[in-house]
């Protein structure tokens, strides 16, 4: 059956999963796969946020 997917198959393949691969590590370095929601940076205070308000 998988011989007649061919090399076309293959680099069907090929470039969904390096797709998929780009994706997750966009996503990973943009910080949403990190559920520790006070490590995040938007998250932090920041220094000239006025004492008692959170930082936007």
């Amino acid at each position: 059956m998988f011989g007649t997917l061919g090399w076309g198959g293959v680099a069907a393949i090929a470039i969904f999963t390096l797709l998929i691969v780009e994706t997750l590590g966009y996503v990973w370095k943009r910080g949403a796969l990190d559920w520790n929601v006070s490590r995040r940076a938007r998250y932090r205070p920041s220094a000239d946020a006025p004492v008692g308000e959170p930082a936007a």
